[in-house]
């Protein structure tokens, strides 16, 4: 078993994020390039300075309440973890997105995480909000790089492409002899 330390892990996502960059031919910039290397390391390695929002507590609940405690003035580092933890279901933990079956999928927490980069209000978070849809792709291009995926996976992420049409998940698809480019009947 091997143990990534910080080191190490940033080696990984940096080498993992600019491979996922270039094959999604996705341009951002270096800053939020960093932001992300330092979020999915922070991911990895609990307790750190990031946060992310608790699992038991819907992102939405967390967003209307920064807003409704605020009286106009909206806290930044709240919705950057509104955001932060959009992107990550989008993207890296997408299958968690689709698993709720009765809840929000992708286009909600795509929609949630996007004004919540908004109104932090800065960068690079003006850029991840911009650059949502796409990065979404980008982190599951990472999360596929990490693993080999079983058959439910395929279905998961054929799902995950009827939704979306996600160039990422077409083209695992394909890789695995999976033909989408005909639209389904």
């Amino acid at each position: 078993m091997t143990i990534l330390t910080d080191e190490t892990s940033l080696g990984v996502f940096w080498g993992g994020l600019m491979e996922a960059l270039s094959r999604e031919r996705v341009s951002i910039s270096e800053q939020a390039q960093m932001y992300l290397v330092f979020l999915m390391v922070d991911v990895i390695h609990p307790g750190r300075t990031r946060r992310l929002i608790p699992h038991d507590k819907p992102l939405a609940m967390t967003y209307l309440q920064e807003i409704e405690d605020q009286q106009g003035f909206v806290g930044a580092e709240q919705m950057r973890q509104v955001g932060d933890t959009a992107l990550l279901l989008c993207g890296w933990w997408w299958e968690r997105a689709e698993e709720q079956r009765h809840g929000p999928g992708v286009r909600y927490y795509t929609e949630l995480g996007r004004r919540a980069y908004r109104l932090a209000d800065n960068d690079p978070y003006e850029e991840l909000a911009e650059q949502f849809r796409p990065l979404t792709g980008v982190l599951t291009r990472m999360a596929s790089m990490t693993g080999s995926f079983d058959d439910g996976d395929v279905v998961r992420i054929y799902q995950r492409w009827l939704l979306t049409k996600s160039a990422t998940a077409r083209r695992v698809l394909k890789q695995h002899g999976i033909p989408v480019d005909a639209t389904p009947q």
